[in-house]
């Protein structure tokens, strides 16, 4: 598939990726694995574009697939925010004490 300015114009693209898109590729491009790795590099919205142009069902297994991945993907940040939370948690005691320290009572 041959990707153009007219086509994302058409399509009701946001100014500011046709922007980026122009800039990339002033004649277009070509859809290819390549160039939607490009276009996530330099900022572009992939998932929009998978919604306007992939036919219905092609979307429908898009949709399907990313559900899955993004389940893997929050699956394995569990422990990274948990551990965040921890952190957090071992701040605000640390600061509290300080506060208590100095005569600063809580909020």
């Amino acid at each position: 598939m041959r990707l153009t300015v007219a086509l994302l114009r058409k399509r009701h693209a946001f100014k500011s990726e046709v922007a980026i898109f122009v800039e990339e590729w002033p004649d277009g491009c070509e859809v290819t694995e390549a160039t939607l790795l490009r276009a996530l590099e330099i900022g572009l919205h992939i998932r929009w574009f998978a919604c306007e142009f992939l036919p219905a069902p092609f979307l429908a297994e898009y949709a399907r697939q990313e559900a899955l991945l993004l389940a893997e993907h929050e699956r394995k940040k569990a422990p990274f925010r948990e551990e965040l939370e921890r952190q957090m948690a071992v701040l605000i005691a640390s600061l509290i004490a300080q506060a208590e320290a100095v005569g600063q009572e809580a909020r």
